[in-house]
């Protein structure tokens, strides 16, 4: 039997933990092992619960029985309650929802990464999911999640329970007089991938080979090499496309990772996906490319590089410009201005007067987008001009569009349109563009 709470000593002072430690608890029989060990080790531990709004009274159950238990315990505890089913993002599961609304009350309940956080793997969760990452074709990296410290959001979460198999928890249990510990009946769910792997397949491995703890082996030199190949990928990813081709393909992944982090996607990628990206990179003939990363994000492959491209996201919401009564107005990342162009004026034109109406409308381009542009004797789509310039794709929905009678009158930067000609003698009006932004004028250059 395993002295639990000596074991849990042990690893505070190893990672020198002190003051005040936040423990996840469910009311399962592992958060209630490490809940309860932390308690009777003596440190200064809070529980806090999670009510996921789903499984309806059993839920409500869930958080009774651990509302006792603490309070059996004097334990603290805090009980935050989560909208699971209406907070899912399109194309979400319910577990990933889950686990993300978690990490942001995380945050929230450590601020600034003050509170440690204790979670409750252990060694069976860790060979569940390997046969989940194996199936998504994860690297030595994606096969070793479950670390016993990692650093979230400025939040240092840690897993001392890793090193033992749950019946030894459940064991440990009962020898407090504890087998009442909730069982979530979800778990039996085999429709569940996760489910299925801890109730069909990891008993018939077990069938086959006699055992499983060899699996714990293999993770422990997956975790090594991960380790061994994360030290060699580069510190920063690299800006060139050739420097991207000349990553073998295991830094090569380590890298992308890494340079989308650094750009501010963090959701998991398959290794189908950086395989397929790697091959993009490698095939690369001169044309922009984009690789889809979901429906609204796309990693842009072009001869300077890897950008991120949101081509549906506008910079800027529709409005109406009163310029008369307003000569000057913001549009996203430019000044629009009526009348006497600034000094720092990158596009400047000039329209009849008498044929401007008092109004108009500015808004970013939309796909069929045409234009009758100044000289010519038809209409050309705005791709196509937006193409003529060498405009680079992640501008173009920045570019404000100025509207008259709902009729395309100006591209600033780009063109204009054979409106409003001015003829020699007629009073004009003069509208001019710039840059508001140095940073989003440098990357125009």
């Amino acid at each position: 039997m395993i002295d639990l709470p000596e074991r849990l000593r042990q690893f505070l002072r190893v990672h020198d933990l002190r003051g005040t430690l936040l423990c996840g608890f469910s009311g399962g029989a592992d958060s209630t092992a490490l809940l309860l060990a932390l308690h009777l080790a003596g440190a200064d531990v809070s529980a806090v619960h999670f009510h996921h709004g789903l499984r309806g009274t059993d839920a409500d159950a869930d958080a009774d029985w651990c509302r006792t238990f603490c309070v059996t315990r004097a334990i603290p505890l805090q009980t935050v309650h989560l909208d699971v089913p209406h907070s899912r993002h399109p194309g979400e599961s319910t577990e990933e929802a889950a686990r993300r609304l978690r990490l942001e009350q995380w945050v929230l309940l450590s601020p600034n990464g003050t509170l440690p956080v204790l979670l409750a793997h252990h060694a069976d969760d860790a060979i569940e999911e390997l046969f989940l990452r194996l199936a998504r074709g994860s690297n030595a990296s994606g096969l070793t999640p479950l670390h016993l410290k990692r650093i979230l959001h400025g939040i240092p979460f840690f897993r001392p329970l890793l090193p033992f198999r749950k019946q030894e928890l459940i064991d440990w249990l009962a020898s407090q007089g504890i087998t009442d510990f909730r069982h979530d009946s979800t778990n039996d769910d085999n429709s569940i991938r996760r489910n299925a792997v801890r109730n069909l397949l990891l008993p018939l491995y077990r069938q086959i080979f006699g055992q499983d703890s060899s699996l714990l082996l293999s993770l422990q030199h997956l975790a090594d090499d991960a380790a061994c190949l994360d030290a060699l990928a580069p510190a920063q990813p690299p800006r060139e496309l050739a420097a991207w081709r000349s990553l073998p393909p295991a830094l090569f992944v380590r890298t992308a990772h890494l340079w989308l982090q650094q750009n501010g996607y963090h959701t998991p990628l398959r290794g189908t996906f950086l395989a397929r990206l790697q091959q993009q990179i490698q095939s690369f003939s001169g044309k922009e490319t984009l690789v889809p990363l979901n429906d609204s994000t796309a990693i842009a492959i072009s001869s300077d590089g890897l950008r991120l491209h949101c081509p549906e996201t506008p910079a800027f919401a529709p409005f109406a410009w009163n310029w008369r009564e307003q000569p000057c107005v913001r549009a996203g990342n430019y000044l629009l201005t009526a009348g006497e162009p600034p000094s720092d004026a990158i596009a400047v034109e000039r329209f009849s007067l008498a044929e401007m109406p008092p109004v108009l409308e500015i808004r970013t381009w939309q796909h069929g987008d045409r234009m009758r542009p100044f000289g010519s004797e038809h209409e050309i789509k705005l791709q196509d001009l937006f193409t003529n310039a060498k405009l680079p794709k992640h501008l173009r929905s920045t570019i404000p569009i100025l509207l008259a009678n709902q009729q395309i009158i100006w591209l600033p930067t780009v063109r204009r349109a054979n409106f409003a000609p001015l003829l020699p003698g007629q009073p004009s009006l003069t509208l001019a563009a710039s840059i508001v932004l140095n940073d989003f004028h440098r990357s125009m250059k």
